[in-house]
């Protein structure tokens, strides 16, 4: 891909290798969070985010850290339920292996919640934050419990969110349930609208 964008003076995005994607999150994203909770006089002391690239959690995880203080505030991992490499939890009565290219990758036979759940334990964007013991957790969610938080989510709020965002509502309340925070932030990072023949919608009876 390289060698590609050279020979053809292309712009290639590499969201897993370009600073660029943490950095807007950190200068831009958090930014705007803090300064909206604190005009509601909110105290941010939670957030959770279904890990991709690992930008947004980088981004957000450690701005939150410096301005809020290492120890307010509970960030956690969110990976889908039967394969979380960064927590190395694998169920491998799920798990089959595809060939990519030149590239072996394992992947799970029923994980629906797209975006995340890669195959690589070593993403470039979230070693700063590990390094720093900035990461306070890890949680896994079931496809069966983002569905009903996304489906839950459009029904009361009327914002219609895609399978993970549902994951990152269903983390943010079990941290917020075991006593870690109280007010959470949680990424409405997809839209639904992407996901009618992916089961997404329940049916009708």
């Amino acid at each position: 891909a390289h060698e590609i964008c050279q020979e053809r003076r292309a712009f290639r995005v590499d969201q897993f290798e370009r600073v660029a994607n943490m950095d807007a999150h950190y200068q831009g994203t958090a930014v705007e969070i803090l300064q909206q909770t604190r005009m509601s006089n909110l105290k941010v002391d939670g957030f959770v985010d279904f890990v991709g690239t690992g930008g947004s959690f980088a981004g957000i995880t450690r701005r939150f850290k410096e301005e809020l203080g290492p120890s307010n505030v509970s960030c956690h991992i969110v990976e889908p339920a039967g394969i979380a490499p960064l927590a190395h939890k694998y169920d491998t009565t799920t798990l089959r292996q595809e060939h990519r290219g030149s590239r072996t990758c394992t992947v799970t036979k029923n994980h629906v919640i797209q975006g995340g759940g890669y195959d690589r334990d070593n993403l470039t964007l979230l070693q700063d934050v590990i390094d720093l013991g900035y990461v306070d957790g890890y949680l896994q969610v079931t496809n069966d419990e983002a569905t009903k938080m996304a489906q839950l989510l459009a029904r009361t709020e009327g914002i219609f969110g895609g399978f993970s965002a549902g994951a990152n509502l269903h983390a943010a309340t079990e941290i917020i349930r075991h006593g870690h925070a109280t007010n959470v932030v949680a990424l409405i990072c997809d839209s639904g609208s992407k996901y009618f023949s992916a089961n997404l919608l329940p049916k009708e009876e």
